[in-house]
């Protein structure tokens, strides 16, 4: 039994194990949010595109942004996606000034709903309106 306690010890303070221990419980789950994240950055248009769909369809007016990125933190702990120059308009052609003018709108969105493709918002934060 000593003999196999010997092993056992040995093997804790050889590289090999502090590899696979750093690897398992450090690397793994960094490898994992960065590829979720990935999943986020690809799908960002699509997520956009049918958030202001569905506002364009449900409004009498007319909502357009001049770009948008992911922003990871600023709704933490969900994933948010920044609206840049939010504008609504109080009719489809969009002439005059617009009804809200918001430099940033934060939608955050819960990682899972991404992924099953819900798209339900979970928060939304106005910056500079």
């Amino acid at each position: 039994m000593s003999e196999m306690n010997f092993k056992i010890k040995k093997w804790i303070r050889s590289k090999r194990f502090w590899k696979r221990f750093a690897f398992f419980f450090l690397g793994l789950p960094i490898l994992l949010f960065f590829t979720l994240v990935l999943i986020v950055y690809l799908k960002q248009d699509a997520i956009v595109q049918d958030l202001i769909a569905d506002l364009n369809k449900d409004f009498r007016g007319a909502t357009e942004i001049r770009d948008s990125h992911i922003s990871m933190f600023e709704n933490f702990p969900y994933i948010s996606i920044d609206l840049e120059d939010f504008k609504v308009y109080e009719s489809k052609k969009k002439d005059g000034t617009p009804l809200i003018n918001v430099k940033d709108v934060y939608v955050g969105f819960n990682l899972w709903t991404i992924l099953t493709g819900k798209m339900e918002m979970k928060k939304i934060k106005l910056e500079n309106g």
